[in-house]
């Protein structure tokens, strides 16, 4: 069963990242205060997520983690992510701009909106995307237009994206960018506090946001504006 660090919550019309330990003392809380417990789901996306639940230890002993409800039609969607995967979807999703290398081609978005764990139905399959990107511009601005304005960011550090999901992606016009990540992070694979994943996360934020930094990985396919569109009007100038 997939144990996750991270889940999300709705407060006003917004989407809250909120890690275990958080969500544990937020439960404590409500309990002591007769309050309801806000519900607690896998992805931003509400109306098309699973629900979870945070849990101190389990019976093998594993450290606090949410857990999937028995019945939940979506956990098939749900895979186990390292701790250094997360941390780096949640800095890159929080840009607004990065420098993109692929194999001698460098691109540069400017981000309007970096939406973490973004739901998508294609016609042969339902996928979750590590991060949608909803920019302003390119450079250079072709990219944009060909793009459509969106770009699908995966982080690599341990499982590749499967051919399938670029490839279906690509029939409904979304370009994927698999962002390579070495898992020598020196991150552990179990945060033990809220403390230790700020310390961790603050290094990442660090790192990545220092000017030079470029974001090395692979186009994994190669959508193209619909004949006849706007876009593509802009993209053949």
């Amino acid at each position: 069963m997939v144990r996750k660090f991270f889940a999300y919550y709705k407060q006003d019309d917004n989407s809250i990242l909120v890690n275990v330990y958080d969500a544990l003392r937020m439960k404590s809380m409500y309990i002591k205060n007769k309050d309801i417990l806000p519900e607690f789901y896998d992805t931003p996306d509400f109306d098309e997520s699973g629900k979870v639940f945070p849990k101190r230890k389990s019976v093998d002993g594993k450290n606090a983690h949410f857990s999937y409800y028995t019945k939940n039609p979506r956990s098939h969607l749900a895979t186990q992510m390292s701790l250094t995967h997360k941390l780096y979807e949640i800095v890159f999703s929080q840009m607004k701009e990065l420098v993109l290398h692929s194999f001698g081609e460098e691109v540069k978005i400017y981000i309007k909106e970096g939406i973490l764990e973004k739901y998508l139905r294609t016609p042969y399959n339902e996928y979750i995307i590590d991060i949608m990107f909803e920019l302003d511009r390119t450079e250079p601005a072709s990219y944009f237009y060909k793009w459509n304005g969106k770009l699908a960011f995966e982080v690599l550090v341990t499982h590749k994206v499967s051919n399938s999901k670029s490839n279906d992606l690509e029939l409904i016009g979304i370009q994927i960018f698999q962002a390579k990540i070495f898992d020598n992070q020196n991150v552990p694979n179990i945060f033990n506090s809220s403390d230790e994943y700020n310390k961790y996360l603050e290094i990442i934020q660090n790192r990545v946001s220092k000017p030079k930094f470029k974001v090395v990985g692979k186009f994994l396919n190669d959508v193209m504006p619909e004949q006849n569109s706007l876009n593509r009007e802009r993209y053949n100038i």
